[in-house]
């Protein structure tokens, strides 16, 4: 969303982040994650033949879904496209989100461990205090009644 916001401005009256990592301008993801985690997407990367990213098994375990049975941890993993490297290695291009004047509600995951930078910290950088739903970064698949209320209430 922060890569298409800048865009539109006069056409969005409120930005929803959920779970969400805010781009710095001028940083990529990799340059504001810890080293021990960066290293592990260049591995990623690098084992890739067509430079995307695919999670696996073990790090939807660890990261996406701690709260559930292993079958369904299995599923997300197998359902998971992989990502583009560029979203985590290219410089994000556009503007502090902060500064174009729309209103954002920040919702968070109450045990969200997946994000480089603790939830509380992205939201802060848009001036607001998340809205806290329980459960892990996947909430939209494990606890979609509380993130659609919490939307409904933004």
């Amino acid at each position: 969303m922060a890569g298409a916001i800048h865009r539109l401005p006069h056409r969005v009256h409120k930005g929803i982040f959920h779970n969400a990592l805010i781009p710095v301008p001028g940083r990529s993801v990799v340059d504001d994650t810890p080293p021990q985690n960066a290293r592990i997407l260049r591995d990623l990367a690098d084992a890739s033949t067509n430079r995307t990213i695919a999670l696996s098994l073990e790090f939807v375990q660890q990261l996406f879904l701690q709260d559930v049975a292993v079958d369904a941890q299995r599923l997300l993993s197998e359902l998971l496209t992989p990502q583009p490297t560029g979203y985590f290695f290219d410089a994000f291009e556009g503007p502090d989100v902060a500064t174009l004047g729309i209103p954002f509600t920040y919702i968070l995951s109450e045990h969200d461990q997946a994000m480089h930078r603790p939830g509380t910290q992205f939201a802060s950088w848009l001036g607001v205090e998340p809205v806290m739903v329980p459960g892990t970064h996947e909430t939209l698949l494990t606890h979609p009644d509380a993130v659609a209320q919490a939307i409904l209430a933004a």
